[in-house]
């Protein structure tokens, strides 16, 4: 959902960015469902690569984190996101969390505990 004042439409080009990024989420979660209900397909996993790291502000992500939360518990779907966030709201959704490290010349993921 797209929240502005009553009655006031937005065109797309005079949208923040953070409210564009929204949208393409709502956009891409539709799509998925549309999908599965099309060809009886289901999607249980879906990776999230920095979807919301440098354009939605701290409402924003969180809306969006819960959002994304609501969506993996409503369709017991496996969200993967990855983020260079370290906001707590994305701590509280997450089921687990993991960290890569670099070792030399190759990368390492390690669990962290919540």
């Amino acid at each position: 959902t797209l929240q502005t004042h009553p009655g006031i439409g937005h065109k797309h080009s005079l949208l923040s960015k953070g409210q564009k990024k929204r949208i393409d989420i709502a956009i891409l979660f539709a799509i998925v469902d549309l999908i599965k209900l099309m060809g009886n397909f289901k999607c249980n996993l879906l990776f999230l690569d920095e979807f919301a790291d440098g354009n939605v502000d701290a409402q924003g992500f969180s809306d969006t984190i819960n959002m994304i939360r609501k969506i993996s518990d409503r369709d017991d779907k496996a969200i993967v996101v990855v983020s260079f966030k370290t906001d707590d709201v994305l701590y509280d959704n997450l089921d687990y969390m993991y960290e890569l490290q670099s070792n030399e010349l190759f990368s390492i993921l390690k669990e962290v505990a919540l």
